[in-house]
């Protein structure tokens, strides 16, 4: 090798790597960048069934079981992107909510298929983007001890809490979510 090759190799070694360090900032890390922020997700709970305290005088007069619990939860989406469109449930086995109480499950639903699309809520908020209907099974009556303490905590503290948790679609980078929802003493559906 000669002088002059050692002299075109010391000048084009540094250009070809600024090429290179280029080509990877503008096509691998800009686009990761310049990605839109994800929308926030915010889970209510819009009616519950089953878990009224039950009256003593009536269930001596009638063996009827306790109804299981049936949880309606809205998911609401947030701070949308004009460019965001994703696509999540379809009710597969990673797309699925449970409803829970001090680390019981009651609940669990399958979580339906939808879309969420910028172009149409461009940063505003929709509500209700997806209802699911958590239920426990035909036979998963909540024990008694249990649903008395649900009642008490309702009636002395005036709302009770419950843990909602699951995922919206794994597939579509939606997550896993973990949320508290309220159930308030007087109302209507809840």
């Amino acid at each position: 090798m000669t002088k002059s090759d050692d002299d075109l190799k010391c000048f084009y070694v540094p250009i070809v790597t600024m090429i290179l360090a280029f080509n990877v900032l503008v096509f691998i890390v800009l686009p990761i960048i310049d990605r839109p922020p994800d929308p926030v997700f915010s889970v209510r709970l819009v009616g519950v069934e089953g878990l009224d305290h039950p009256d003593p005088c009536h269930q001596l007069q009638s063996a009827a079981p306790a109804v299981p619990p049936v949880f309606d939860l809205a998911v609401d989406v947030g701070g949308v992107p004009p460019r965001y469109r994703a696509c999540g449930g379809g009710g597969g086995d990673d797309t699925v909510l449970r409803v829970s109480y001090r680390g019981i499950i009651l609940a669990w639903g399958c979580v339906p298929s939808f879309c969420i699309d910028g172009g149409e809520h461009g940063r505003a908020r929709a509500d209700g983007v997806v209802v699911v209907r958590a239920e426990a099974g035909a036979c998963a009556a909540i024990r008694d001890g249990l649903r008395n303490l649900i009642w008490t905590e309702r009636r002395v503290l005036g709302k009770v809490d419950f843990d909602v948790e699951g995922n919206l679609g794994k597939v579509s980078r939606l997550g896993n979510l973990h949320f508290k929802v309220a159930s308030f003493e007087g109302a209507r559906d809840h």
